[in-house]
Parts: C-alpha cells; structure tokens; sequence
C-alpha cells in the first residue's frame, strides 16, 4: 500500500484514543515517542510496519518473552547507551564555558559507558534465543532517556546537564544493584561478571556527578535570574 493510499485510510479512520502517559525507566513521565499511524501515512502501511517491527519479525519468528533477569540485563543495557548520548551532551555545555575538568570528565564516563554496553551484548549474546529481545528493550530504554534528556536539558548550561546525570546515574545505579539482586538467585556467571566491571564504575560515576555538581552550585550567582 503506497502513502497516498494510507493516507487517505487514516482520514476515513477515527482518530486513534490518546496514549496514558506512565512512568519511564527512570520514574520519570516522558512524552510519547510518536504514534506508528502517523508514521504509516508518509511510508506506507508496509514499510512502517517493517520499520517499527522488531528484525525476528521479518523472518517469521514470535519475540522471545524476557524474563525478569534478561528484562533487567536490556535495561542496564540501554541505560548505558543513553548514558553515551548524555554525556557527550553534557561535555559540549561544559566545553561552552571552559569547564575542561568537566569535559574530561565526561568524556571517561563515555567511554566507560561503551565498555558497559559492550560487555552487556556479550552477555546477552549467551542468553538462549534472548538477544534480538534484549536489544529491542535496550533501545526501548535508550529512547525513554534520551527523549526525557531533549526535554530536560533544553536551553541548558552545564549545571543543568549535571543535574540530569545526577539522575540518570542514581537510576542507573539502581537497575545495577537490582540486577545483582536478582542474579544472586539466577546465579548466572556471564551476568555476575558484567555486574563485578560495572557496579564499581557507576559508583564512581554518580559520586563524581555529584562532586562536580557541588562545585558549580557553589559557583553560581544566587542574585542573577534563573
């Protein structure tokens, strides 16, 4: 079906019901990403249907349901390629005001956000038929953060963008110690391992956030308006 013709479906059609707005992966209410029809009326019914499936759709094979233990794996996993996009954010609003302590900073915990991601695919590479699975959660989470982030840090200076990694890292550091909760029963080696590199780095980080944080607070003119 080509756009001109879903397009023309979606006139004759009611209006789709407004979505809910519930809590992302963080706790916080993040705006609807976008709804698929509209997609549909610029691509066709086909091509975005394709587009949004998952890839196990197109060669006919039903997503693998997650377990708690995998849902929590994809989590961690998406948090840290978001945790990618928003510090490499935060560095460009610290570079804007000469803050290079900063910008060093977050620039390691990019890269170190990449180690995490990377571990966390090999460890979902071992999880049986649950890949493909991990990875669409993963960038599920991903989107909710990195949505979340476009609204925060709108019209932001380099205070702001500490306070959203403030709590994005706590969130982060959360999922971690909820994952090696739920490990302790699973008791899954691959899983245990990526917990052991990862924990310690994300300590770190929110400690760090939190350091730098103080610092610019401390800075700041309290006279000047907001």
């Amino acid at each position: 079906m080509g756009g001109h013709l879903a397009l023309e479906v979606l006139r004759r059609a009611p209006s789709p019901a407004p979505c809910a707005r519930g809590h992302g992966i963080l706790g916080f209410a993040v705006a609807d990403l976008g709804p698929l029809w509209l997609r549909t009326a610029k691509m066709g019914v086909h091509d975005a249907v394709r587009t949004a499936s998952p890839s196990s759709w197109n060669k006919g094979e039903p997503m693998a349901e997650l377990t708690h233990l995998d849902e929590k794996l994809a989590e961690v996993l998406g948090l840290a390629q978001a945790a990618q996009v928003a510090t490499k954010k935060v560095a460009t609003l610290a570079r804007k005001e000469k803050e290079t302590e900063l910008v060093a900073l977050m620039q390691k915990m990019s890269e170190q956000a990449a180690q995490v991601q990377a571990r966390c695919e090999e460890v979902a590479g071992t999880r049986d038929g649950m890949k493909t699975a991990i990875a669409a959660k993963a960038r599920e989470t991903k989107a909710e953060v990195t949505g979340f982030m476009k609204t925060y840090l709108e019209d932001a200076e380099a205070l702001d963008g500490l306070e959203f990694l403030s709590m994005t890292e706590a969130g982060e550091m959360a999922h971690w110690e909820i994952l090696a909760a739920l490990n302790e029963t699973a008791n899954d080696r691959d899983v245990a391992a990526v917990v052991k590199f990862a924990v310690p780095l994300q300590t770190a980080h929110v400690a760090a956030v939190r350091e730098h944080s103080l610092r610019l607070a401390a800075d700041e003119d309290t006279s000047e308006p907001a």
